[in-house]
């Protein structure tokens, strides 16, 4: 938040010092590198003052808080009773590439990208579905 933000001169900034070509001679354990500016170790109305100003909404440092969703499934039957309910290997798979379809749909809508999958399941959801049995046995 920009009202957070305090602004550092570059020759109070320790981080300048780095980016700026520091002889590794000056990096010993007292030095600002390893504590930090002196005017940290002092109360915060001793600190430089410096006005930010505006900041654009879409600057790349303004970072706004989004809301997050999460689904968590866990199978509550064996391997067993899954292999029991289908009565081919066809039907276990093409009910799993579904399954894997509306879990990449729940995903896109909470921001991760989808690939778009409409109409039937393609012989590469039907793959990907098989491997995932396999590697769930």
């Amino acid at each position: 938040m920009p009202d957070q933000w305090h602004h550092v001169p570059g020759i109070l900034n320790p981080a300048d010092d780095g980016s700026q070509g520091m002889p590794i001679e000056t990096l010993h354990p007292g030095c600002r590198w390893w504590t930090g500016p002196e005017f940290l170790w002092q109360t915060e109305e001793h600190w430089p003052h410096h006005e930010v100003g505006d900041v654009l909404e879409n600057d790349k440092e303004v970072t706004t808080p989004r809301a997050s969703q999460s689904i968590t499934a866990t199978a509550g039957f064996s391997l067993d009773e899954l292999l029991g309910k289908f009565s081919s290997w066809p039907k276990l798979v093409r009910t799993v590439a579904w399954i894997m379809r509306f879990l990449q749909f729940v995903r896109s809508k909470c921001g991760v990208p989808a690939i778009s999958n409409h109409g039937r399941i393609r012989l590469t959801e039907m793959l990907t579905a098989s491997r995932a049995i396999i590697k769930w046995v």
